[in-house]
């Protein structure tokens, strides 16, 4: 599959960046939608019923309002121009959170046990030879399959950003032309029901200038669903896990040039009770840091790219009846963090796939 995605521009205020990006990909996001409704008669009555009740268990609504309001206003836009009701893609830009509300409640979809999303990230600092990189694996359900997106936002004249997201999706992880990028990871730490959800976390993020900016903006708001958060400019690469009542930094070993993590918490201690990291994250893991860590040679884009292939572990993720995995890579992007940022984005597996360029406009 040699899927080139053709970057959607998104530009104007707030509300008119949801409304171009709601009208040009309406037929998509009515598709989008229809399906998870169509999940959600596995276990409730309807859309309607299970919308109502994740709304009146948590506040994520409000959390929204409060630190991310021009994100708000975006969503409003998306609403109105593809013509589906706010309340419905509000809870569709709040994936990681459902998948935690639905394990709270013990819920099954189709009679599979709700599983969390696993994703592989890697990143490295700036060398002699090569600029500061990091790059992951979003694996995913397949239910997303079909829908990715390349959201071109231009925030301000000065400040561009690219994210990767799905059809009516805010586009959580990119890079932006400052440069900052940011990759995320589920994992398994206690989360918060009044917390900023993760796609709006991404977006603020890539909304600021510099480091600092960013892990003080990551120590004044809750978040929602736990999740490790990688992201670096031109120099380094940080390591953050995030969960209801800690904000960790992750360190892989003192003054390390690489840095990588799946889906286990490895500095923070707020963990959900009885916790056990599965196989899988682990085995990712270790073949992260043995390649990565123990590695004899500089890292360069090539190597990101090989090392995102590999069936070691697995990083590249295929479909469930192989490498017993209970979802796919649904696609890998890195970020070069260059004078002039690159953004790379396969489509798909990219052990199949190729990574396509992206740059930012002048």
């Amino acid at each position: 599959m040699r899927k080139k995605l053709e970057p959607i521009v998104l530009d104007g205020t707030p509300f008119n960046r949801g409304k171009i990006h709601g009208e040009t990909l309406q037929k998509n996001i009515w598709e989008m939608l229809d399906q998870i409704a169509f999940e959600t008669t596995t276990y409730n009555s309807n859309l309607d019923d299970f919308v109502d009740q994740f709304y009146e268990e948590t506040d994520y609504i409000n959390a929204v309002k409060k630190w991310a309001p021009n994100l708000y206003e975006e969503l409003q836009g998306i609403a109105q121009g593809a013509g589906v009701d706010l309340k419905v893609l509000f809870m569709h830009n709040c994936s990681d959170e459902v998948l935690r509300f639905l394990q709270s409640k013990g819920i099954e979809l189709k009679g599979i046990e709700v599983v969390l999303p696993g994703c592989s990230s890697i990143g490295c600092n700036k060398t002699p030879l090569y600029p500061a990189m990091q790059g992951q694996n979003l694996d995913t359900i397949l239910a997303f399959r079909g829908f990715e997106t390349l959201f071109y936002i231009k925030e301000s004249t000065d400040l561009h950003i690219m994210t990767v997201g799905w059809s009516g999706n805010l586009g959580p992880f990119g890079i932006n032309n400052v440069p900052i990028a940011v990759n995320l990871n589920t994992i398994n730490c206690n989360y918060n029901v009044n917390g900023l959800p993760l796609q709006f976390v991404g977006r603020k993020i890539l909304e600021q200038t510099s480091l600092e900016n960013i892990v003080k903006f990551m120590q004044s708001i809750q978040t929602g669903a736990a999740q490790n958060y990688m992201f670096g400019d031109n120099e380094q690469i940080l390591d953050y896990e995030g969960s209801a009542n800690a904000f960790t930094q992750y360190f892989p070993c003192k003054n390390y040039q690489y840095i990588y993590h799946t889906n286990h918490p490895l500095a923070n201690k707020d963990t959900m009770d009885e916790y056990k990291p599965s196989e899988n994250t682990l085995s990712r893991f270790n073949f992260l840091e043995k390649r990565m860590r123990y590695g004899h040679y500089p890292i360069s884009l090539e190597n990101m790219k090989h090392i995102l292939s590999s069936h070691f572990g697995p990083i590249c993720a295929h479909d469930p009846q192989y490498l017993a995995y209970t979802s796919r890579t649904w696609v890998s992007v890195i970020s070069v963090l260059s004078e002039d940022p690159e953004f790379h984005v396969a489509v798909g597996n990219p052990c199949e796939n190729p990574y396509f360029r992206y740059e930012f406009m002048k």
